[in-house]
């Protein structure tokens, strides 16, 4: 029974009692009367007992939810607190994100102190007419030969009014006959010429070469001209990088190898010869050889410079195994750990070499690297297993924090 329902059957009994004990005429015995102003004293005992009851229950549950609203408010406070400690966790990893990606911005634009500028020996060849195929009005141009290649040569092309461009042409193809139809050139080269054409169309980044045009009417392609030649060249100019310069270029080629990769494409020929200094900084070059990570297999042919080679370049069961595991990119990781060592010390380590050499040989190698941090990330780079390798986001993450560590962020 419920209370409501209780309280109203007690109240209706008094209600009969009080009736029956008014009734003073009706002749009823005196000990039922007595009997009835009892039962009518208990009731009024008993509704009292019941309101001392509804009382106290009333004030406990009045303390009951006062505390209960507290501790929900002090619930409430706690969740808002943690979710502001969140909050500002989150933040914080966002700030030092933002902060992160604001030094890679900067640093990749970045002009190193001090280089070497080209010095061109010679003459020139003075060009009588333009190149066939190419917009560029090419006559008039004095040009020099400034690099050469298994496949190709490439000349600093100065024009009448001052500009200065790149100029690639297969190495067989002599400027002063360009235009002789009679000259016959390899398929394989042509290939080559017109594969680096469509990668470089679709490339727009600051730490690459960048394109200004191209003719496949005689396979020649057009660059903007590194003032400062190629690593190979500066370092034969007696030139060496401070710890500065040195990690200034290897994020900008790491930040370029990522975008590379992004395409999913992979260079496979990394070398001091193939990253230029143009106005101060780092760019690659040379994509005649590089291969679609998809379309590439145990087939296709292996084009890397001995000295830089990654172990999977010249062993075929760790090829094997790199191309089933899709690590194929991780070639171009070891390839800038041997750019490294060459600006370091003045040595690299061959693939062949490598799967040769112990890890306290290694480490002999690299132990007169400074700072620490970066002599164990060029190990990580060098490892034989391309799993165990960084990715070239972990390799340029590593150099931002030595950098960052070392110079500060200004």
């Amino acid at each position: 029974m419920r209370i409501g329902e209780l309280i109203l059957a007690i109240l209706l009994l008094i209600l009969v009692a009080s009736l029956v004990s008014s009734l003073g005429p009706v002749p009823l015995p005196p000990v039922f009367h007595d009997f009835m102003s009892l039962l009518v004293a208990v009731f009024e005992a008993f509704i009292i007992l019941v309101a001392i009851l509804l009382i106290v229950s009333y004030v406990v549950n009045l303390s009951r939810s006062n505390n209960s609203r507290r501790s929900i408010e002090a619930r409430s406070l706690n969740t808002i607190n943690n979710v502001r400690k969140s909050s500002q966790v989150n933040v914080s990893s966002v700030r030092d994100i933002m902060l992160n990606l604001n030094v890679l911005e900067r640093l990749i634009r970045e002009r190193i102190s001090y280089y070497v500028p080209a010095r061109v020996k010679g003459r020139g060849l003075k060009l009588k007419r333009g190149i066939p195929g190419l917009k560029v009005n090419l006559e008039g141009s004095t040009c020099y030969l400034v690099g050469e290649g298994s496949v190709s040569r490439v000349y600093l092309c100065v024009t009448d009014d001052g500009r200065k461009y790149a100029l690639k042409i297969p190495k067989n193809l002599d400027l002063e006959s360009i235009e002789d139809s009679s000259i016959t050139l390899d398929d394989l080269v042509i290939d080559k010429f017109v594969r680096e054409i469509e990668v470089l169309k679709k490339f727009n980044h600051p730490c690459i070469i960048k394109l200004v045009d191209y003719s496949v009417t005689v396979p020649a392609v057009l660059y903007e001209f590194a003032d400062g030649l190629s690593l190979s060249y500066q370092v034969s100019s007696g030139w060496r990088p401070t710890l500065r310069d040195l990690l200034i270029i290897l994020i900008q080629v790491t930040d370029a190898i990522r975008y590379v990769h992004s395409r999913g494409i992979v260079h496979g020929d990394l070398k001091l010869g193939n990253v230029l200094i143009c106005d101060g900084i780092a760019k690659i070059c040379d994509f005649s050889t590089v291969r679609d990570l998809l379309s590439s297999g145990l087939g296709s042919s292996i084009t890397c410079t001995r000295g830089y080679c990654a172990p999977e370049q010249l062993i075929y069961d760790l090829r094997r195994k790199s191309i089933e595991l899709g690590l194929e990119h991780k070639i171009d990781i070891y390839q800038i750990g041997n750019i490294a060592l060459a600006l370091l010390i003045g040595e690299t380590i061959d693939g062949e070499e490598r799967v040769k050499m112990t890890e306290f040989e290694v480490l002999k190698k690299v132990s007169k690297i400074e700072p620490i941090e970066l002599r164990d990330l060029i190990i990580k780079m060098l490892e034989i297993d391309p799993l165990k390798r960084p990715s070239a986001e972990e390799v340029l993450k590593s150099l931002v924090n030595i950098y960052v560590k070392t110079f500060g962020v200004s």
